[in-house]
């Protein structure tokens, strides 16, 4: 919206390329093309494929229905941390073997990974991922899964993820914690992990020296530390 209104677009105008917008808002070009997909669906602008983005309605003088929500990413995280924490004391005592196992199994993909010189994201967020689907709380759940989304978003911007081999223990300490019935060592793994991601967090930032916006649908969320 600032940018149609700063530009003085008028209906009819075409917007300029999502790569022009993502290098010009400094953002990713998913996250433009969030942006754009909900100023379509308010009827802002019309998406023509193959064509481009045109202007529909005048919005000089409209408001537009954002949700803003002022996000710091260290509070996130403890808070994703607090509810995993929470999701292992409802598991520890009915977790199965074969779900052990299944966990044991993306921890080995996540070193296969690493042992190849290959990014090991996808694996990790399938170690969480499972262990959200596992919960016995679908509120719980779900509220995990959104988080997790958040953060995912957020480190999708930069076109890279913080793999780092230090992160691997964590992921095998939280298995083993299980497979003990032990949520104290859970929880310390968890914390630990906590700790840990902040720091790779930090050192993003200041390598970054920047905040980011994040599109998620109609919710713009600005991360900052």
């Amino acid at each position: 919206m600032e940018y149609i209104r700063d530009n003085k677009l008028e209906v009819g105008d075409k917007l300029p390329s999502e790569r022009f917008l993502s290098e010009a808002l400094k953002i990713s070009r998913n996250s433009v093309r969030e942006a754009l997909r909900f100023l379509e669906t308010q009827g802002i602008i019309t998406v023509h494929t193959g064509i481009g983005s045109f202007i529909a309605s005048d919005c000089s003088d409209r408001s537009v229905s954002l949700q803003f929500t002022q996000l710091n990413y260290q509070e996130t995280l403890e808070v994703k941390t607090s509810l995993e924490v929470l999701l292992a004391s409802k598991l520890i005592y009915i977790i199965t073997d074969e779900q052990l196992n299944h966990l044991d199994s993306l921890i080995d993909s996540m070193n296969d990974c690493k042992a190849e010189g290959r990014p090991f994201h996808e694996p990790d967020l399938k170690f969480h991922k499972y262990l959200y689907e596992l919960s016995p709380n679908s509120t719980l759940k779900d509220m995990l899964s959104d988080i997790l989304t958040i953060l995912d978003n957020y480190w999708s911007q930069f076109g890279d993820f913080p793999d780092d081999i230090g992160s691997l223990r964590f992921h095998r300490d939280i298995a083993d914690g299980f497979r003990n019935k032990d949520l104290f060592f859970i929880q310390k793994s968890y914390n630990e992990m906590l700790d840990y991601d902040i720091k790779l967090f930090k050192e993003h930032i200041k390598m970054n020296d920047q905040a980011s916006i994040i599109y998620l649908g109609d919710v713009i969320t600005r991360m900052s530390v």
